[in-house]
């Protein structure tokens, strides 16, 4: 069920939902009629609020390549009017389903939730596709319902990892920094001297005030989290 957790600047709403027990959670961030929605998972309470809200467009960030983080796109994009937006290097994975998919799907979901989630995700690795809008390979910025929004390729957990900055203090993490565990570097993809070389230090340089909305795990600010870092 999605449920609101924060109000950017005390006026912009952060809505979550958190997927099954490895607990990954898509963020939608809404501002008048757009919405900005953060690693999408599948969600029928979202599909009836863009309805009650009268969304007119919705801008997809992935922070990464990983299934649990991806498993809401192709459902988004066929429910709504949608544009995607990742690391080029998320996108060279997400171009081969087979290892975007089905090795994380493997890794990531235990084995006694594989036929809930075979069930609920409709799993078909080899189909798994789906357009991507725009890509950046270091830095990407833009304008979103007027507010700035950077993008930070942040890799080491993944490949294709990013972070996404809303006004230099909302900050989405994705498994770059997560509440309650160390950063994982081991899964297929993963670079533990990328992520001390080129992931660490973005993080560490990030303003002191920020709050953070991690890939799994409450929302806190950046000082609570850091014990995290790699």
């Amino acid at each position: 069920m999605l449920r609101k957790i924060y109000k950017i600047d005390d006026k912009v709403p952060v809505y979550m939902q958190a997927m099954g027990k490895i607990d990954e959670r898509m963020y939608v961030v809404k501002c008048g009629r757009e919405l900005l929605v953060v690693d999408p998972n599948i969600c029928q309470s979202l599909l009836e609020k863009i309805d009650k809200w009268s969304v007119s467009h919705t801008t997809i960030l992935l922070t990464h390549e990983h299934y649990d983080h991806i498993t809401g796109v192709k459902w988004l994009l066929e429910h709504t009017n949608a544009s995607v937006i990742c690391s080029s290097g998320c996108k060279r994975i997400l171009d081969h389903p087979l290892v975007s998919v089905q090795d994380y799907y493997d890794i990531l979901i235990p084995s006694e939730e594989k036929d809930y989630y075979e069930n609920y995700h409709l799993l078909d690795a080899e189909g798994y596709v789906f357009d991507v809008d725009d890509t950046f390979e270091s830095c990407y910025l833009f304008k979103w319902a007027g507010m700035k929004v950077e993008g930070i390729a942040a890799p080491g957990h993944s490949i294709g990892g990013a972070i996404y900055i809303l006004n230099g203090k909302y900050v989405f993490t994705g498994d770059n920094l997560v509440n309650g565990n160390k950063v994982i570097t081991r899964f297929p993809g993963g670079n533990r001297k990328d992520y001390i070389r080129i992931t660490k230090p973005v993080i560490k340089n990030l303003r002191k005030d920020s709050i953070i909305f991690p890939g799994h795990g409450e929302m806190a600010e950046l000082e609570e989290l850091l014990q995290y870092i790699m």
